[in-house]
């Protein structure tokens, strides 16, 4: 990891002696390195020694550079500041650029981060460039240019074409376009290229007529299919378009441009292999606005798995015998009679009864065959039915497949044209986190069951009939990566390439809200970062998403276990050559599951793959296997996109933002909370403390600021007893004496008093000691000390006790109500370093638990703070705390194994990992900051609760009501620095 470093006129050029270039940006020449860049500002001195201005000072994080790079220099970062003004309090405007030097100044083309103030001009820009790109002490300016014209010197940076992504294109310009005033026309048009070689750059157009082309002509395109004088663009109320005669043609939509053709705003027009698209130049002063991602629903029908009937087909007719003894019968019987009577009648007997059955015969067999016929008839025009609804089902599966999986050229369509379906894809959805792995063979999810009955012959027609529709060809392969662990295998460029498209459909169809994008590389793949730096998924990630090597992908890969499981998923690359052993990777698979983070291997083979594998993508046998013989999908197309589109779609995704994004727990909450500012009570404001000691009610305290306000806690309404967790410097001694200051602010000491005990030297409380609620401060246990307070401590219960019992209480609540003259105020014993007293004095502890577990009714309070839950709460040492607090989640408090969580899970996902922060267990879903926490606190002015106990010692003397009595002779320890008071 490279430390700081500062851009000198040493930067490598390209063409050294053993660099090859590795990219080539549009407009610039090749060798730019692609890095991520971080910006810690400093102070620069003028010689007369005052502060004059605010430079910036870089930090690199020098990433190994693929085969294709040499290592150089890293890149540099700029802070554009205003060199007229100090830097305004107002939230900075950050954009990631490309900047791309004219080749007349033999600059290199580099990736850098411009933090600006709102005011910032485009002077102070072009100075900061210059001072990065042509080395330290540089007076070159470098200005942004536009169709070969300079910038404003005077413009904002926040007015200007800046988008996030974008290229920049910088020319030197002389000292004396400071002072050239400001002619700036307003643009007819802004063109904007969404496909080619210049994708994500932006022409302002002026004029009614505006020539496009690669040669000598107004808005100049570096396509090589683009002719020197392509076409012509006509600028009206309605746009117009006009082919010059071009070589490739000019298509608007899938129309070829024939004369003038009427241009929409927004249409996509292709010129060779460049796609560009017009917009109305009032667009252009609302770039906040216009880089918003709105995510409606996803409307549509959907297909259930259903299993449709199919009727039986009528039984065939049954084929009768013919009745030949029938009819021989009568002919035998004539044959006798003519023998006998020698009768003409008896021939009619012997031919015409045979003949009238024959007839009878024939007639009920063709009867029976149209009946069947019929049937048939009817029956086929019901499987037709039923044939039609699985087709129409099929196509409607095929359309929602296709529309949440379209193929790559439609998605790089919807990230550039900034579609309403971007995004769209919600946590709620089924397919959340499913990305298309290829096409092939996928079951339909409507088929038909064949009927068991009827004829045969018709029973095998519809049979064949059903047999081809079971099953819809070429329609996307879906791969969940919900699991904790997914591999993906092959030769190392096709992995790559399938990567790219997953990664780019992701990052199209989630929200960075949602998901986030981390990786761990490889020295030969460290190439990735170039373009997933671009995705704004991947800036969401936090600082360092991107680790090359083991040491530094371990360690990204504990951050994200100890950072995961809030709202947003995060899926993190995992390339075998990184050197991670696979029994880490193992390891972090097990625990990502409830914790949102979700691996990708990259690997070689299939056989290599950590056994925590849920799925595999082989790349090499083009399959889809699910791990534990889960089965077998062929893909027959696999996904793969090149490096150049991956990067154009990074960079067209960089500037958009989520319009319903809610912000982190971190973000939501204040910088800094001051205790009087929730109180309302300042440091002499003595009345207002009387005040609020009038009207209180209940024992309710300001413990913090959350999202939504102020957080408030009872202690008999979420108590009686608390918990607080959290490690060394998570603010756990600042809540404690926050939470003690707020009680006293809002209660008299006739309701309320104060034991602390503080094992660490008293540092916690020492200033709460000065409360006069405060009737004890322990800060050392010696065993007869112990004795002793656990004697005035069992006294003061059976006081309490007696007093209920003398009244007819049930409690000290009904006291207050019936004679609260006679009522004792509640005591509160804060306990900080419960493990350290836990270990040292057992005794002292199990003898408080005990208080404790009698105290609730008699308005005895508890409240311990640790370090550690688990192994120091046990079962006989847990006090049953209903309140629970932690500070400074998601440091690691408590092992996996513990059952011992101070607050829920739910909580604890929404908490950030600040010093400070916590997330009280009565309100899961909140988080709050304590009062006296926040990113930057003078030590020269009083703390918050200092301030608040100033006020309240000057509202009231100590309570004056007698000590506790002791059922003994042995009197309760006299006021010094280790004994009650």
């Amino acid at each position: 990891m490279a430390g700081p470093v500062r851009a000198g006129p040493e930067q490598r050029r390209p063409g050294a002696a053993g660099e090859r270039p590795a990219a080539r940006l549009a407009g610039g020449r090749p060798g730019a390195r692609l890095q991520l860049i971080g910006t810690t500002p400093r102070r620069r001195r003028s010689p007369s020694g005052g502060r004059r201005r605010r430079a910036s000072r870089h930090t690199w994080r020098n990433l190994p550079p693929p085969p294709a790079w040499t290592p150089g220099p890293p890149l540099p970062t700029v802070e554009a500041s205003s060199t007229t003004a100090a830097r305004r309090p107002e939230e900075p405007i950050v954009w990631r650029l490309s900047v791309v030097p004219s080749t007349e100044s033999a600059l290199d083309p580099v990736d850098v981060v411009v933090e600006s103030a709102p005011h910032g001009r485009v002077a102070d820009l072009a100075a900061t460039l210059g001072e990065h790109l042509a080395g330290a002490g540089s007076r070159v300016l470098l200005a942004p240019v536009s169709d070969g014209r300079p910038w404003p010197a005077q413009q904002r940076l926040a007015d200007s074409p800046l988008r996030d992504g974008g290229l920049l294109h910088v020319a030197s310009v002389p000292s004396d376009w400071l002072t050239r005033p400001t002619r700036q026309r307003r643009p007819r048009a802004l063109l904007r290229v969404v496909a080619g070689p210049e994708a994500g750059r932006t022409h302002e157009l002026h004029g009614d007529v505006v020539t496009l082309g690669r040669g000598d002509v107004d808005v100049r395109l570096a396509d090589p299919l683009v002719s020197r004088t392509h076409a012509r663009l006509i600028l009206g109320a309605t746009p117009a378009v006009v082919d010059l005669g071009s070589a490739h043609g000019t298509r608007l939509g899938d129309r070829e441009v024939v004369g003038a053709q009427p241009l929409a705003w927004g249409e996509r027009l292709r010129l060779g292999s460049t796609e560009i698209v017009l917009e109305p130049a009032e667009g252009t002063r609302t770039p906040d606005a216009e880089q918003g991602v709105l995510r409606p629903p996803r409307f549509g029908s959907s297909v259930e798995a259903t299993e449709l009937d199919v009727p039986s087909p009528p039984a065939s007719p049954r084929k009768s015998p013919f009745p030949w003894p029938m009819m021989l019968m009568p002919v035998m019987i004539g044959g006798g009679m003519l023998a006998m009577s020698r009768s003409p009648m008896s021939l009619i007997f012997m031919i015409g009864f045979p003949l009238m059955m024959a007839m009878t015969n024939l007639v009920q067999r063709r009867q029976a065959r149209k009946e069947f016929e019929a049937e048939r008839d009817l029956w086929r025009e019901d499987v037709r039915g039923v044939l039609t609804g699985v087709d129409e089902a099929a196509q409607t599966q095929r359309t929602n497949a296709l529309e949440d999986e379209p193929d790559l050229e439609a998605v790089v369509v919807r990230a550039r044209t900034r579609d309403h379906r971007l995004w769209a894809r919600q946590q709620e959805d089924d397919d959340f986190l499913t990305v298309r792995s290829g096409l092939g063979p996928r079951p339909a999810l409507v088929t038909a069951k064949a009927p068991t009955g009827g004829d045969r012959g018709l029973r095998s027609e519809v049979g064949r009939a059903l047999a081809t529709r079971t099953e819809l060809a070429d329609l996307p392969v879906p791969l969940e990566l919900t699991a904790g662990l997914t591999a993906v295998t092959g030769p190392a460029e096709t992995v790559d390439a399938w990567v790219r498209a997953a990664v780019v459909r992701l990052a199209v169809t989630h929200s960075p809200t949602d998901l986030a994008v981390t990786a761990v590389l490889g020295p030969g793949r460290a190439s990735l970062e170039s373009w997933l730096r671009w995705l704004p998924h991947v800036s969401s990630a936090g600082p360092a998403p991107v680790a090359v090597g083991a040491a530094a992908g371990q360690a990204l890969l504990e951050s994200l276990t100890l950072a995961a499981g809030g709202a947003q998923h995060t899926l993190c690359l995992v390339d075998e050559g990184a050197g991670l052993t696979r029994r880490h990777v193992e390891a972090v698979a097990q625990a990502a599951g409830e914790r949102q983070l979700h691996l990708l291997w990259l690997g070689a083979r299939r056989e290599e793959v950590p056994a925590a594998t849920a799925r595999v993508v082989d790349l090499a046998t083009s399959s889809l296997e699910h791990a534990r013989r889960g089965g077998t999908d062929a893909i027959t197309e696999l996904e793969a996109l090149d490096l150049a589109t991956a990067w154009s779609t990074a960079r067209s995704l960089a500037g958009y933002r989520d319009e319903a994004a809610v912000g982190a727990a971190e973000a939501l909450l204040p910088p800094a909370v001051r205790l009087p500012e929730l109180t309302g009570c300042g440091s002499d404001d003595v009345e207002q403390v009387l005040e609020r000691w009038s009207t209180s009610r209940g024992l309710r305290a300001q413990l913090g600021a959350g999202t939504d306000g102020a957080v408030t806690i009872d202690l008999r309404e979420d108590g009686p007893h608390g918990l607080v967790a959290g490690t060394t410097g998570a603010g756990k001694s600042e809540l404690l004496q926050s939470l003690i200051a707020s009680l006293a602010v809002n209660n008299p000491p006739s309701r309320i008093t104060f034991l602390l005990v503080d094992y660490k030297g008293g540092a916690a409380f020492r200033e709460c000691a000065q409360l006069p609620h405060t009737v004890g401060y322990i800060t050392d246990l010696t065993p007869a000390l112990v004795q002793r307070a656990l004697v005035s401590l069992h006294a003061e219960l059976t006081t309490r006790e007696h007093l209920l019992e003398r009244y007819g209480a049930k409690d000290l609540v009904d006291l207050e109500r019936s004679h609260p003259e006679a009522a004792p105020p509640s005591m509160l014993i804060c306990v900080d370093e419960f493990a350290a007293l836990l270990a040292e004095v057992p005794d002292f502890v199990d003898g408080m638990v005990s208080i404790a577990q009698r105290g609730r009714s008699l308005g005895m309070h508890m409240l311990l703070a640790t370090q550690r839950p688990a192994g120091v709460v046990t079962p006989r040492s847990r006090p049953t705390p209903t309140c629970a607090s932690r500070s400074g989640w998601p440091r690691p408090t408590t092992p996996p194994t513990s059952s011992t969580r101070p607050t829920p899970r739910s909580s604890r996902a929404a908490t950030p990992a600040a010093p400070g922060c916590g997330a009280p267990a009565t309100a899961p879903a909140s988080s709050s900051r304590s009062p006296t926490s926040g990113r930057a606190r003078s030590a020269a002015r009083r703390p918050h609760p200092s301030r608040c106990v100033r006020s309240t010692r000057a509202a009231g003397p100590r309570p004056s009501r007698p000590r506790p009595t002791t059922p003994a002779s042995t009197p309760a320890p006299t006021s010094n620095a280790s004994s009650t008071r």
